[in-house]
């Protein structure tokens, strides 16, 4: 699976923002995400728990909250999905004012 960075750039103290991106089943066979892990109550997932049939793209919302955050940001979410020996793992990085 692949790791990343979602760059959010520069905030103001209690911005929420979304951001919106699709996952693509490179596989042979149907992949479902199983569930996720968050190191933040700042981000929550949005998704459907249904199949992604091979080479279809399956739509994820992360939406992160700034309230009662302050600094440079870091952290991350994780999806587990079927079949996978390792999860999807996203950074999200944001500079709060």
């Amino acid at each position: 699976m692949a790791t990343d960075t979602l760059r959010l750039g520069r905030m103001q103290r209690g911005e929420q923002l979304s951001f919106r991106f699709h996952l693509q089943n490179q596989t042979e066979k149907p992949q479902v995400i199983l569930g996720h892990e968050i190191t933040c109550g700042c981000i929550d997932l949005l998704y459907e728990n249904k199949p992604i049939m091979p080479m279809q793209y399956h739509p994820v919302e992360m939406r992160f909250d700034s309230r009662g955050l302050n600094g440079w940001q870091l952290k991350l979410f994780r999806l587990q999905l079927l079949g996978a020996e390792t999860p999807f793992t996203l950074f999200v990085e944001a500079e709060v004012e």
